[in-house]
């Protein structure tokens, strides 16, 4: 039952990963911080709102709930905003890899050191399979030479902010178990939705209303994209209970990096390189030692 619950998070997060590309494939204007800001408002309350609903509008967050859905509000604000600096700055390559091995690697020494959740050898082994497959597979874009010490700063906040949000969705289940789950995911979305919000309004007060009117397919890719991360994040949290979250987050991460290849070279007519294809093969050794 557990495999398939992973196989359906792994499938869901990626899903939301195409959407949010045919969102900005199809935005109507030129695609740049308002656009994506207006993108994680939408996404974050649809989010937020749909969990309450699927938990039949019932609220009963402890204390403890509240500080850590409101601490990772803010790093899911913060990966936001180093997502989209990053982006400007520098190249997508190395951009990916902060994002992805931070996604990995953070948790797994944070649930170390503060849920004192070990692994074996295999395990240990799998998570460097695939922090070598994720740059294998960015390798073709991947340069440093010529980038700007304001890229490093963004990679760099991209890799801690996306690891933060692994390791405070981690220790949600084991503060307060199987119960509120729902609450912490609402607190989360809701409040990068509000800060996504506000730093549009600041940043772009002008830009605020319009950024809102997508077009037709774009607000279709916002919403399938938004359901799907509905469905994955309760999927997400909900493995992160019922499982070591580090062995649920690593696979999870490594899942979606394997599908999201794949449909990009199915789909998108994306040919792999020969290191991109060595990281899949990587990626995939890397998945099956984590499950053992």
């Amino acid at each position: 039952m557990l495999t398939l619950l992973i196989v359906a998070a792994i499938a869901f997060a990626t899903l939301q990963s195409l959407f949010s590309r045919l969102y900005s494939d199809h935005y109507p204007r030129r695609t740049g911080m308002a656009s994506a800001l207006a993108y994680a408002v939408f996404y974050g309350a649809f989010i937020g709102l749909a969990t309450l609903a699927l938990e039949g509008v019932s609220f009963e967050a402890s204390s403890a709930t509240w500080i850590l859905g409101a601490a990772n509000a803010l790093a899911l604000s913060l990966y936001n905003l180093s997502l989209l600096q990053a982006g400007v700055c520098g190249g997508y390559a190395a951009m990916m890899v902060s994002l992805l091995s931070g996604g990995i690697l953070v948790p797994a020494v944070t649930n170390a050191v503060f849920l004192g959740q070990s692994l074996g050898a295999a395990q240990l082994a799998g998570i460097i399979l695939l922090l070598m497959a994720i740059v294998l597979m960015n390798l073709r874009g991947l340069s440093l030479a010529g980038q700007s010490r304001r890229f490093y700063v963004w990679c760099a906040l991209l890799f801690l902010a996306n690891g933060l949000y692994g390791s405070l969705m981690s220790a949600q289940p084991q503060l307060a178990g199987s119960a509120q789950r729902g609450e912490m995911i609402a607190i989360t979305y809701m409040g990068s939705a509000l800060s996504s919000a506000s730093l549009l309004l600041l940043r772009a007060p002008r830009d605020f209303l319009p950024a809102f009117r997508m077009g037709f397919r774009s607000a279709l890719c916002a919403l399938g994209g938004s359901a799907s991360a509905t469905i994955a994040a309760n999927l997400a949290l909900y493995l992160l209970h019922e499982m070591n979250p580090t062995i649920a987050n690593t696979i999870n991460n490594g899942g979606v990096l394997v599908l999201s290849t794949l449909l990009s070279a199915a789909l998108l007519h994306e040919k792999l390189s020969r290191p991109a294809a060595l990281g899949l093969v990587s990626a995939c050794a890397g998945i099956v030692l984590m499950g053992l």
